[in-house]
């Protein structure tokens, strides 16, 4: 089959004279060689083959995985990070040893947060504005009560230290200038919503950082996840790529 596909590119001999005479053996030599594996230039057909196939590994191997995968396979949760950004797994330990007790409060069952900063510090955590796309990944176990009454706009306000950007007024001048907010139903079980906010600065006028943050909540198992990214403005939307990857990669499978 691929000799007689490659044939019928070959010209049709001409049937006069000398130069059909020749076109026609050079079509006979042609065919031979492709029933041999041998294509035109010399090299068979599995060398190329074997060309294509070891190009492909390179490619691969250029490309890589360029994301590392960060879960919690005990809460049923996982997103991807870029593998050059630094991972900080800031859960609490148990220092006495002992399993948790039941969550008679609300309690925080994981923490971890990342920095992209070519230098990473777990001090960049804590600054009012980045200038690297920083983040926090976080999962409560709620108390019964909590889980009866909580509901995504306190969620929010937990992210968002205290506000709702989507059901609060932002204020005149504004607190906060909302960029985009989006359901997110996507998941069984799970419901959620992913904000991003830019906030301009207390301490310099004219400057901005942007928060983006996503919460997500399980009432039949009482778990709130939340995920918040931030950094300078200008940074957010140098990074926006890469926020919007690892946002739509955080799952909470059943």
């Amino acid at each position: 089959m691929i000799a007689g596909r490659w044939a019928t590119r070959v010209p049709e001999a001409s049937p006069f004279g000398d130069a059909g005479a020749r076109a026609a053996r050079r079509r006979r030599r042609q065919e031979r060689e492709l029933r041999l594996g041998k294509p035109r230039g010399g090299r068979s057909r599995w060398q190329l083959l074997l060309g294509v196939l070891a190009l492909g590994a390179v490619v691969a191997s250029c490309g890589g995985s360029h994301f590392q995968y960060v879960q919690n396979s005990s809460e049923n949760t996982y997103f991807k990070l870029p593998s050059n950004w630094k991972l900080f797994r800031l859960t609490e330990p148990d220092k006495q040893g002992r399993p948790p007790k039941l969550p008679v409060d609300t309690q925080r069952i994981w923490h971890v947060a990342f920095d992209a900063a070519t230098q990473p510090d777990q001090n960049h955590l804590g600054e009012a504005m980045p200038q690297a796309l920083v983040g926090d990944v976080q999962i409560y176990a709620m108390s019964a009560s909590d889980n009866d009454q909580i509901a995504q706009s306190n969620l929010r306000q937990i992210i968002f230290g205290g506000m709702d950007p989507v059901l609060q007024d932002p204020g005149t001048p504004p607190n906060w200038e909302v960029v985009s907010y989006a359901p997110i139903t996507d998941m069984k079980g799970v419901v959620g919503s992913r904000v991003v906010i830019n906030v301009p600065s207390q301490d310099s006028p004219g400057h901005w950082s942007t928060l983006d943050g996503t919460e997500l909540l399980d009432s039949s198992t009482g778990r709130a996840y939340l995920l918040l990214m931030r950094c300078e403005s200008q940074c957010y939307l140098n990074n926006r790529k890469a926020a919007n990857e690892i946002a739509q990669s955080w799952k909470v499978t059943k």
